[in-house]
């Protein structure tokens, strides 16, 4: 089981956001989220961001009814992303 932390949960209840250790053999850290209108994980960034990592923070989702999907705002040391938790998968070869 990995480690979490930073919850965030959406003002509509729908997405709950987290920071949590990535699976081995990945190191580092991501930004993942739980989407309460279907279940499961995903991650939302692909980062890999370092345990040494020394400011992080993160912003509740907000629906974006544009674009169809949640974004969030995440500072991690000096730099600040904006991200959309939209659960595309690759599907392919």
């Amino acid at each position: 089981m990995s480690s979490a932390a930073r919850f965030d949960m959406s003002s509509d209840g729908r997405l709950i956001s987290y920071l949590r250790m990535n699976d081995a053999p990945e190191g580092g850290f991501d930004l993942y989220a739980y989407d309460l209108d279907q279940p499961g994980e995903f991650r939302i960034t692909r980062s890999d961001f370092t345990a040494k990592t020394e400011y992080v923070k993160t912003s509740p989702a907000a629906w974006d009814s544009e674009a169809k999907t949640f974004v969030l705002a995440v500072a991690v040391d000096r730099d600040l992303y904006v991200v959309r938790a939209n659960r595309t998968t690759k599907t392919g070869s």
